[in-house]
């Protein structure tokens, strides 16, 4: 599980930026800016073999 869908779920269940934060050993700056940008599609990462496209 990434972190971000780490943070999204502690968010989910009520926790605070600070609990997350220490359960996760991350920045507390780090969990806020993850949850601000909570509807964010989630970065594709290439499948492997896969090059990025270039335009």
């Amino acid at each position: 599980m990434s972190l971000r869908n780490q943070v999204l779920h502690y968010a989910d269940l009520d926790y605070d930026a600070d609990e997350i934060s220490r359960l996760l050993h991350v920045d507390r700056r780090l969990v806020l800016q993850i949850e601000a940008h909570r509807n964010d599609l989630e970065p594709a990462t290439p499948t492997e073999g896969e090059q990025p496209t270039l335009i």
